[in-house]
């Protein structure tokens, strides 16, 4: 920091703490440095965020479209219906799982479910 000297019209100086003409000294407290810290970690986890979304899965969206249960169908009719040959019909299930967000196997009749549309 500078010591700026200025003279009064009496002709007395006045010694004072101003920075000089275009000099501005920045003083960070501990406070604004932790201010600082957060700001970048938030700005890092965002960035991270938006980095995931961005990259995705890789796997091309699928079409699916929507099945009302009838008395007599399971997940895994369904399954053996849309596996490709020797394709693990457990797998297709899984899928159909993870499609519906369904923890178990039990379908109600009158539910609507989602099914990926066959490609053929």
């Amino acid at each position: 920091m500078s010591t700026v000297t200025t003279t009064d019209q009496l002709g007395s100086d006045r010694i004072g703490a101003r920075p000089a003409s275009g000099q501005h000294d920045l003083v960070l407290t501990r406070r604004g440095r932790v201010v600082i810290a957060l700001l970048v970690a938030v700005l890092f986890l965002l960035a991270a965020r938006v980095g995931g979304a961005v990259a995705g899965t890789g796997e091309a969206p699928q079409e699916v479209r929507v099945h009302v249960v009838q008395a007599g169908e399971t997940f895994w009719g369904f399954a053996s219906d849309l596996a490709a040959p020797g394709q693990d019909l457990r797998d297709v299930v899984d899928v159909l799982h993870s499609l519906n967000g369904a923890s178990s196997s039990d379908l109600q009749v009158g539910q609507r479910i989602l099914l990926p549309v066959e490609r053929g």
